[in-house]
């Protein structure tokens, strides 16, 4: 039954809060900086060196019941996990939360929506399908005018982002209109029109990540707008490039290049530098999240290995190091669904094995 309440919750809140479409991919543009520099990962199916526990070795525990949650998160301190759930049939649904201790789970809110980045505002959608943005400090409300649509917090909480899509056909040839306001939908304004693409999120609050074409025939590029004068860098150009995220303080950006069947060399994850300056292909194939601002976790796909492994990926050095062994922390994410913690700590991950949140506390950096 839990599984259907995470339905019930998650369809209402898609207009807001669903994913966008990915963006294209490209031939590497000239840089004047060196060449690039490749970085190989290790994936393969024997242990990792170093066999012995050592003191920073990282620890797991179960944080919730078998069963419990998907798509975890995380409050902006970094100091409890949270989830969408309904714990029993007569209890609320809303965004419940845990300790990285452990311990007894709790009711944060029963309104359910997406929070600033420091957690003073909450985006939601009333009863009427606008978009509102609550200052949870002051008990202010306020209706965005963008008709309901997902919006993106700046970093420090000042601007709103949000992408409204017209026309119908193939994606590669949808209109989309950026537009930006304030915090508090003043000062509402488009930005820029693009095809077949849509918003990464913010580098900083004067700039945009995105990703599209000028015109539906163009090519796909993965670009940073200003918002104050209009320029753009763009940054890649392919028609493959996928799942790009920017990392905390919006000097390195990640995206992946899939499906690439001119120049298959090209597939795998990327990682730039967001003025284009440094570019690493990682010849790995897994899922990614940023640590900070320089550091990425990667968990590479081992399909026929008891136990995921995490490995660290150093942007300011292209050096790469592992963080778990195996043969003393065996875990295994079920369908990509982890999260690491703001603070660059923690992992929690949905256990592929009994399907309840887990936490790994990981070595300092």
């Amino acid at each position: 039954m839990r599984s259907l309440v995470h339905l019930a919750v998650l369809i209402p809140l898609a207009s807001l809060v669903a994913c966008l479409p990915a963006a294209s991919a490209v031939t590497p543009l000239p840089s004047p900086t060196p060449p690039p520099i490749p970085t190989r990962i290790r994936s393969t199916n024997t242990p990792l060196p170093d066999p012995s526990p050592t003191p920073s070795e990282p620890a797991m525990i179960r944080l919730t019941e078998p069963g419990c949650c998907v798509q975890p998160f995380w409050s902006p301190d970094g100091q409890e996990v949270r989830f969408i759930d309904r714990p029993e049939p007569t209890a609320p649904t809303g965004i419940y939360g845990v300790s990285v201790e452990g311990g007894t789970v709790h009711l944060v809110s029963e309104r359910i929506g997406l929070p600033s980045p420091d957690g003073r505002y909450l985006a939601y959608l009333d009863e009427q399908g606008e978009t509102v943005v609550e200052d949870t400090v002051y008990n202010q409300h306020w209706t965005i005018p963008n008709g309901g649509r997902r919006v993106f917090f700046s970093p420090n909480s000042v601007r709103l982002a949000w992408a409204a899509i017209f026309d119908t056909g193939s994606f590669d040839r949808q209109r989309v209109v950026v537009s930006i306001s304030d915090v508090d939908g003043s000062n509402a304004r488009e930005v820029i029109t693009i095809y077949g693409g849509g918003i990464t999120g913010w580098l900083d609050d004067e700039h945009l990540l995105l990703a599209g074409r000028d015109a539906p025939d163009d090519e796909a590029a993965l670009f940073s707008l200003a918002i104050l004068d209009g320029s753009r860098h763009v940054l890649v150009r392919n028609q493959n490039v996928r799942s790009a995220s920017i990392a905390p303080g919006g000097e390195w950006i990640l995206y992946t290049i899939t499906l690439d069947t001119e120049q298959p060399e090209n597939n795998g994850l990327w990682v730039i530098r967001a003025d284009g300056g440094w570019h690493y292909r990682l010849e790995v194939v897994g899922s990614a999240r940023w640590r900070d601002g320089s550091h990425l976790l990667v968990i590479p796909m081992e399909l026929n290995t008891p136990s995921h492994r995490i490995w660290q990926f150093d942007a300011e050095t292209g050096q790469a190091m592992p963080l778990t062994d195996p043969q003393h922390l065996s875990f295994r994410v079920q369908a990509g669904d982890w999260s690491v913690s703001p603070t660059g700590e923690f992992v929690v991950f949905v256990n592929a094995v009994d399907q309840a949140l887990w936490l790994i506390t990981l070595p300092p950096l």
